[in-house]
């Protein structure tokens, strides 16, 4: 996708008319997709429509501006998940001391989720450990996670989660009782992982959706960081525009579309390597409730108090001032 971008692209449009050729995606159309073998790691909403590459990729005809694209593992899981819990909380890891790269992106990240949520559950650093990501599980209706992630092909290897004080691995979630109703996986190859055939691919993504977690947003391949960030800051934006029980899935449509209408974005980073590596996977609509309104509380009560307060004052020392000149 970056090295030859115009080789990619006949590439994307081939695969769009052999998949969708006879069978157009209807413009304005919500569609969710239930995919097997490598089309489980295919960005379709990364594909292009047009067989003439326009010179920035910005301008590219991508799917994603025709339609709507999710993915599902099965209409069972689709249909019956868990929605439990209250609230959100995020887990954040820069540097997990483990001889790994820093990411130097995710403090920008977690400051820009918590001006959008202020009221969620924060752990960063010495305190994204394994007992907080499993208590977040377990009590929360989104959970996001910050971190390095590990997902390998061999069969012998066990995807995981790198948290402060020790991995948390994909058959660890067996043993929950509950899951959250999202959960978004900022994090490299969450998508990814060992093919079975007639299963498709054995991810900590789909760990989550089969252990009853409504849906996840995941990364296919090795996310640029920063870019990550800007996005599910961009996702988390959308769905508190549309007060958070709304349509997930158009939330994270929306922050991709937003990016490739950004002029600050360097147009190099329309490539789709950047923003079609996180996909939706799951119900469109996990969430029960607005997971933003207590956030929306606390700032009320943060700001319109204190005016409260000033006009309360205000009010009693004209009615002093005057019962003195009475």
């Amino acid at each position: 996708m970056i090295d030859h971008p115009l080789v990619w692209y006949r590439q994307a449009y081939a695969l769009y008319r052999q998949l969708f050729g006879s069978h157009p995606l209807q413009s304005g159309t919500d569609y969710i997709l239930l995919t097997d073998g490598a089309l489980s790691l295919l960005p379709v909403d990364a594909l292009v429509t047009s067989p003439e590459a326009l010179p920035s990729p910005a301008d590219w005809p991508y799917v994603i501006r025709q339609a709507q694209v999710s993915y599902a593992w099965s209409l069972r899981t689709l249909r019956r998940h868990s929605a439990g819990g209250k609230g959100f909380s995020g887990l954040f890891l820069s540097d997990t001391h483990r001889s790994m790269p820093v990411l130097n992106a995710i403090t920008a990240e977690r400051e820009g989720l918590q001006r959008l949520i202020p009221d969620g559950g924060w752990y960063s650093g010495e305190q994204a450990t394994v007992a907080a990501f499993r208590k977040a599980l377990a009590t929360s209706a989104v959970v996001h996670i910050s971190s390095h992630a590990f997902a390998k092909n061999d069969s012998l290897f066990v995807p995981r989660i790198e948290l402060y004080d020790s991995s948390f691995y994909l058959f660890e979630l067996k043993t929950m009782e509950h899951q959250p109703g999202l959960v978004v996986l900022s994090a490299c190859r969450t998508g990814d992982g060992r093919m079975v055939s007639g299963e498709g691919v054995q991810s900590l993504a789909r760990a989550f959706i089969g252990g009853g977690t409504g849906a996840v947003v995941a990364g296919w391949w090795d996310v640029n960081d920063e870019t990550a960030g800007r996005l599910v800051q961009g996702f988390y934006s959308e769905m508190d525009r549309q007060s958070g029980k709304e349509n997930a899935a158009r939330a994270l449509r929306a922050a991709k579309l937003n990016w490739l209408k950004d002029p600050a974005v360097n147009y190099l980073h329309k490539l789709p390597w950047y923003w079609a590596v996180l996909n939706y996977q799951g119900d469109p609509q996990p969430l029960k409730e607005d997971v933003f309104t207590v956030g929306r509380s606390g700032l009320v009560v943060a700001y319109v108090l204190p005016v409260l307060a000033v006009v309360i004052i205000l009010v009693l020392y004209r009615v002093r001032r005057s019962y003195r000149r009475a």
